[in-house]
């Protein structure tokens, strides 16, 4: 199978598609019942909306969750090559969001789902067909609602699609699952790399807090702790929109590193005006309100940036502590239980320079600080590397789906 790359005159459908309204050639039901309480570790599969977001994309074969029988008689049942809606989402941009389930098996969907049936149309070319970028934006400008969108029925007839004979349906299909395989691949990769990962942050850390050899410090006794500028020095109106320097928040904050898009910028006078609030190579920035155990190393391409009042700085200030080390440290499973637990606040746990100051740290000599944070640091690239990859065939699918299911790219049949 080849792609021959013939584009569409005048982005006019290629001879023998249509395109085509959803309430013209399918039936639409709604889904109902099964909540959280609902579900057991047996019985029969379902589909609750919000998994179509977190857990499943494209096509389905197995549903990985389950309700009672009796639980399942107030669902709705659904079939192989259904599509499936969710018809509820935090925002516009992902409303309406669908999946094809190909399972040949009892299986029910719950509530703020729409089912798709009786379409007569290849369930895999639908599923990529209704979450391209085309069909997104119809769903997002169909929506409604502003803290919660929701798309129903009346708004699904309305989508348009592109549908070519049959038989091209099922070769584009089979071209995008080439693209979906290696992707599940990868991801499958990422997860056993964390989960090695986090079985080395045990091992090398966690488990030796007894070693005889290591110390055990209070935080505030090899590192200060500051905490960002308050509002009444930096307000929304300072915020320039080029030439400036970058401010960290919370929201830069991903797993063991800071994230460079969407930064705010000041203007080189109010960063002198911050200057006690730089960030610098080794400083590690802690969440203080929210998500209050995630924190992220400062490298030398953040040198020089500033942070905001909603983080706290922890400056390493002794030379027998490695700030990689450290940063490691942080990321345990069991320093970050920890934090959530002297967390202050109800509704919004929140922490302050003095809680985190008298944190205990376990600290082996520097030689050994370092290999720990040498032996992680590799296993951290290779799950960058293997992230970059998973992210490389995402966006080639992405490019193949825009160019496959416009038509402006052909696939040469052949014979079958």
């Amino acid at each position: 199978m080849t792609l021959s790359r013939k584009t569409a005159k005048n982005e006019a459908l290629p001879k023998g598609w249509r395109r085509v309204k959803l309430g013209e050639f399918g039936t639409f039901y709604k889904g109902k019942g099964i909540t959280k309480a609902d579900l057991v570790e047996d019985g029969i599969p379902c589909l609750r909306y919000a998994e179509i977001y977190t857990k499943y994309d494209g096509i389905v074969n197995e549903l990985s969750s389950f309700i009672s029988p009796d639980a399942a008689t107030k669902a709705t049942p659904i079939q192989s090559g259904d599509i499936i809606f969710a018809a509820s989402g935090e925002t516009a941009a992902e409303i309406g969001k669908a999946i094809a389930f190909v399972g040949h098996y009892p299986a029910v969907a719950g509530g703020d789902t729409v089912i798709f049936r009786d379409h007569g149309q290849e369930p895999a070319y639908l599923a990529h067909m209704l979450n391209s970028v085309d069909a997104a934006r119809q769903k997002a400008r169909l929506g409604k609602g502003q803290s919660v969108v929701h798309i129903h029925v009346p708004e699904l007839f309305q989508v348009e699609v592109a549908l070519p004979p049959l038989r091209e349906q099922r070769k584009i299909a089979e071209t995008l699952a080439t693209w979906d395989t290696a992707i599940e691949k990868t991801e499958a990769l990422i997860a056993a790399k964390e989960k090695q990962f986090k079985w080395l942050l045990k091992t090398l850390i966690s488990d030796q807090e007894g070693n005889n050899g290591w110390q055990r410090v209070r935080l505030n006794t090899v590192a200060s702790v500051k905490t960002g500028p308050f509002g009444a020095q930096l307000h929304q109106h300072d915020y320039v929109q080029s030439n400036g320097t970058p401010i960290v928040t919370v929201e830069h904050l991903s797993e063991r590193e800071l994230i460079h898009k969407n930064l705010p910028l000041v203007s080189y006078h109010d960063k002198q005006r911050l200057s006690q609030y730089i960030i610098q190579e080794g400083d590690i920035v802690f969440s203080r309100v929210g998500s209050v155990d995630r924190s992220a190393l400062v490298s030398k391409d953040e040198d020089g940036w500033l942070f905001s009042g909603r983080l706290l700085r922890v400056r390493p200030e002794r030379d027998d502590v490695y700030s990689s080390y450290l940063n490691y440290f942080f990321h345990t499973r069991k320093f970050r239980h920890h934090m959530k637990s002297i967390a202050v606040g109800g509704t919004m746990p929140s922490i302050n320079t003095n809680i985190l100051s008298n944190v205990i740290v376990p600290l082996p000599s520097m030689d050994e600080q370092k290999a720990i944070a040498s032996l992680l640091e590799t296993w951290d690239t290779a799950i960058e590397k293997t992230k970059a990859l998973a992210e490389q065939y995402r966006t080639q699918k992405r490019g193949l789906m825009q160019k496959l299911l416009t038509g402006k790219w052909r696939i040469q049949l052949g014979e079958d």
